[in-house]
């Protein structure tokens, strides 16, 4: 997965995670669907993320949805209070996410987001 600027040059992480593709700052631009707000303080992300791993993992699933639908380049997945960092995923990255998603349900015992994951990978293959 790599991490790009905003002219889609390659640059080097300073950090990785499986399911984020790049760290921007920049304001939202697309005003139909809007990332979910995440706790700048690492503390009480972590804590966040380990209470809300579902619905996580539904706005990962959402944001796809929404880019891939309005065939937008990237995903705005989650921005941080307090700051004007957006972590996005491009296009190509979708079904590898989407793919890490089931993965973690099944593993997890989510099942309930599984069909729309499987759904959505589907679509994705079909364009």
């Amino acid at each position: 997965m790599g991490i790009s600027d905003k002219k889609g040059k390659d640059v080097k992480p300073n950090r990785s995670r499986k399911s984020v593709d790049s760290v921007k700052k920049r304001k939202v631009r697309d005003k139909g669907h809007i990332p979910l707000f995440l706790p700048s303080n690492n503390n009480d992300l972590e804590d966040y993320i380990t209470d809300n791993k579902v619905r996580l993992m539904d706005n990962i699933i959402s944001s796809i949805e929404h880019a891939s639908k309005n065939e937008l380049p990237m995903a705005e997945i989650f921005c941080f209070d307090d700051s004007e960092y957006v972590i996005t995923v491009s296009e190509p990255y979708y079904k590898k996410n989407l793919e890490h998603i089931y993965n973690v349900c099944i593993e997890d015992e989510y099942y309930e987001l599984c069909p729309r994951v499987l759904q959505l990978i589907s679509t994705l293959d079909e364009n």
